[in-house]
Parts: C-alpha cells; sequence; structure tokens
C-alpha cells in the first residue's frame, strides 16, 4: 500500500470494532525497501490498558502497518492483527 504520512497524520486511529485507539503521529519504515513498518500512534486510555506492551518513546504505541486496513476520514485497523 502506498501511502503519503500527510494524509493521515493527526487522523483518529479506530479499530473494527469501532474502538478508538487514538491519533496517527508518526510513521516508522525501513529505510532500505521503504515498507511502512509502524505506524505510531499517541493513544487513548482504552489503548494504554490493553496494549501496555505496545508503549514506546514518549507515551506513544507501535503498531504494525499491517494491521491497517483502511485509510479515508479516519486510519481503520485490524484490531486481530496487533500484539
Amino acid at each position: 500500500m502506498r501511502v503519503d504520512f500527510t494524509k493521515i497524520k493527526g487522523k483518529s486511529v479506530v479499530g473494527q470494532t469501532g474502538k478508538l485507539f487514538g491519533e496517527a503521529v508518526d510513521i516508522e519504515f525501513n529505510t532500505k525497501t521503504g515498507e511502512l513498518q509502524s505506524l505510531i500512534v499517541k493513544p487513548t486510555e482504552y489503548v494504554l490498558e490493553h496494549f501496555k506492551e505496545m508503549i514506546v518513546k514518549e507515551g506513544n504505541v507501535k503498531l504494525p502497518f499491517r494491521a491497517v486496513t483502511a485509510i479515508g476520514d479516519f486510519v481503520i485497523i485490524n484490531e486481530e492483527e496487533i500484539g
């Protein structure tokens, strides 16, 4: 999936079940291949409670980019692909 990060930065990240995960703040990618690896999200309380092991620098969480299923008004993620 080719993604222009400026189109997703600041968007709400929502699970397929409707749970709000937070706001997209950054991405990580492989510098050699350009492959997107992770979506960095400023988390909601729900994520802080249920995905503590995913917390990274500055209190944000790192979600595998493979979990992203759609990008539109929101970034939709498949919750089964994380953790």
